[in-house]
């Protein structure tokens, strides 16, 4: 149950739950009749209406308050993680040029292939096997730049810029490893369903409180709000398969700047050996 409701599409949940409300809407106002038919009780008053209105959607602003507080600080953290890993990227390429060759080459074509293939990964629309694909070769990377850290550290362990040189990369593999657990990281659904729940619920007690033709059609425009509210929430706490993503735009542009600056720009003043 917890899978289908994160890897339903959006629309398909917000459909779905929408025709749910309307027909436990029908039946609250049903029932509701039929108890007013066989107990001979009135109506409410307006202001009685109004009341327990507002007392079941202040209850559900607050929950969904709550729970969309939750989905931004995830969202939030994971446009961060994005700044700090383009940022570790470009740090550890910048270092990697004061290596000599091969690692001076090595460290900047195994970082513009990482930075290729974490872009190609934030793009997914879904979890499919392209998606496996891209995390393995992710996994394989990781290993091959800490790989290459070995022997570049051995070349330069006897000065102060080997430690410096080593933080770079492990910084990289620890934001790396952060960002995939805040892919993984979402609302529980049982929160969600407990929403979804709520609004059920409320669009039975709102049903049999408005009966009239005026009051039904309120009803339903007050709960399709409500709906789009908890899909909105739902698209959020979706790090893969929602449209509302955290922008690559510093990813982007950090790796056309690699892609603008090989190693050869940056050896350009190196003084060369003379020809025999």
């Amino acid at each position: 149950m917890g899978e289908w409701f994160r890897t339903t599409p959006i629309w398909i949940l917000g459909l779905l739950l929408f025709g749910a409300t309307a027909a436990t809407a029908y039946g609250g106002s049903a029932l509701s009749s039929w108890i007013s038919r066989h107990r001979d009780e009135g109506e409410l008053t307006e202001a009685q209406q109004g009341y327990v209105v507002s007392s079941i959607f202040a209850l559900f602003a607050l929950l969904v308050a709550f729970t969309f507080g939750l989905a931004v600080d995830r969202y939030q953290t994971r446009r961060q993680l994005v700044v700090q890993e383009a940022t570790a990227i470009e740090t550890a390429y910048l270092k990697a040029q004061l290596l000599d060759e091969p690692h001076r080459s090595r460290f900047a074509n195994l970082l513009i292939r990482y930075s290729d293939n974490q872009l190609a990964i934030a793009r997914l629309l879904h979890v499919d096997p392209t998606a496996r694909k891209l995390l393995a070769e992710d996994d394989a990377l990781m290993r091959d730049l800490w790989t290459a850290t070995v022997p570049a550290f051995q070349s330069v362990k006897t000065i102060d810029f080997s430690s410096s040189f080593v933080d770079a990369i492990a910084d990289l593999i620890r934001i790396d490893a952060e960002r995939k657990a805040m892919r993984r990281s979402q609302i529980p659904t049982t929160i969600l369903a407990a929403l979804a729940l709520y609004t059920l619920v409320a669009a039975a007690v709102l049903g049999g409180v408005m009966r009239s033709r005026k009051g039904r059609q309120f009803n339903l425009v007050l709960l399709a709000l409500n709906i789009f509210a908890l899909m909105l929430v739902t698209d959020i706490n979706r790090p893969v398969q929602g449209t509302i993503r955290e922008p690559q735009e510093p990813m982007e542009r950090m790796l056309a700047r690699l892609k603008a600056n090989p190693p050869a720009v940056y050896q350009r003043l190196n003084p060369t050996p003379s020809a025999p």
